[in-house]
């Protein structure tokens, strides 16, 4: 947490403690997470349509594929497998399909990183 994160927290706890928030509208209400204001106006009606139809974006699809494959790898390799030739080609498919799926996420933010392998046989994408 940054200087200013915990400044922000700090400061929010001191008005929940002093009641600043009681006042608020819909106070005690549960949070409407339904609504797409984080949505460009002009994608709203395709992805409500989508979400209507219980469908997703390609790019959601493929991420929860590739999260499947990592967490799958992870299991594999901690369960003692060993890194031959062909857990390495695996990821290799897997890789390309991270990068088609950078490419095609509407954000950097949404970004996978790709598969390698640390020290201790660890499957992830971090130093």
């Amino acid at each position: 947490m940054t200087i200013i994160e915990q400044i922000a927290e700090r400061q929010i706890l001191d008005g929940q403690r002093g009641g600043a928030f009681d006042q608020l509208a819909g106070r005690g209400r549960p949070l409407n997470l339904q609504d797409d204001d984080g949505v460009p106006p002009e994608w709203r009606a395709a992805y409500r349509l989508l979400k209507n139809a219980g469908l997703a974006p390609e790019w959601v699809t493929d991420g929860r594929e590739i999260d499947a494959a990592r967490a799958r790898l992870q299991t594999d390799l901690a369960q003692g497998r060993l890194v031959d030739e062909d857990l390495l080609a695996q990821m290799a498919t897997w890789n390309r399909r991270i990068d088609r799926f950078n490419l095609a996420v509407p954000h950097a933010r949404l970004q996978k990183p790709r598969l390698r392998i640390r020290r201790g046989r660890k499957c992830d994408g971090e130093d």
